[in-house]
């Protein structure tokens, strides 16, 4: 299971909102697909809209509640929970980052390219709101998509210099975390991505 932010906000995913990030991309391009392809893509975007969504409701929730050391359990222990929930009919989504806060939520080597050109357009002024291939595996064709996560004001609590948390915080993020690579961040850095991969034979298979 891929898990990992920690703090929370609000990033714009196509229109719906998602923790840890904000909207400030170049509009998606979608290049022609086969009718599969496409009805995967759909797919892809509304189970990262979903779980994106249902997130952001869980760690508002317990920020309001008890700030950020109570937000850290949702991602240790809600998070993986709601991504299985999302994950159904062949269907696989969580997050990923190249400095992931758990090690599980370190990207493959497809995500890992995509999230740095991710950057790369980023600094370019010029990241696309999501990415989108059909990548050929053993098990057949798949459609791999991504959603881009970028650090907004609020996610700096947990994600930003350690040097500002609070002894309590430090404390819990070191035990629950101890290889935490999922600090240092600026507003507007890319934090992840919510990634989504949909077997193309799954999508023909369904009624």
């Amino acid at each position: 299971m891929r898990v990992g932010i920690v703090g929370v906000l609000v990033v714009v995913l196509a229109g719906i909102a998602a923790p840890c990030a904000a909207q400030n991309e170049a509009p998606a391009t979608v290049t022609a697909m086969a009718p599969e392809a496409t009805v995967a893509l759909e797919r892809a975007r509304e189970a990262a809209a979903g779980l994106g969504r249902d997130l952001l409701a869980r760690l508002s929730a317990e920020l309001a509640a008890g700030g950020p050391v109570s937000a850290t359990r949702v991602c240790s222990e809600v998070a993986p929970a709601l991504a299985a929930a999302h994950s159904r009919d062949g269907l696989t989504v969580y997050r990923v980052s190249a400095r992931p806060r758990n090690p599980a939520g370190r990207p493959d080597p497809w995500e890992a390219a995509e999230l740095e050109q991710l950057a790369a357009g980023l600094r370019a002024g010029e990241m696309p709101a999501e990415v989108s291939a059909v990548v050929t595996t053993e098990s057949g064709p798949v459609l791999r998509y991504l959603k881009p996560l970028r650090i907004v004001t609020p996610c700096l609590r947990c994600h930003g210099d350690p040097a500002t948390f609070s002894p309590e915080l430090t404390a819990v993020l070191a035990e629950r975390y101890p290889a935490d690579e999922g600090v240092g961040y600026r507003e507007g850095d890319l934090r992840g991505a919510i990634s989504v991969t949909v077997p193309l034979t799954a999508v023909a298979s369904a009624p």
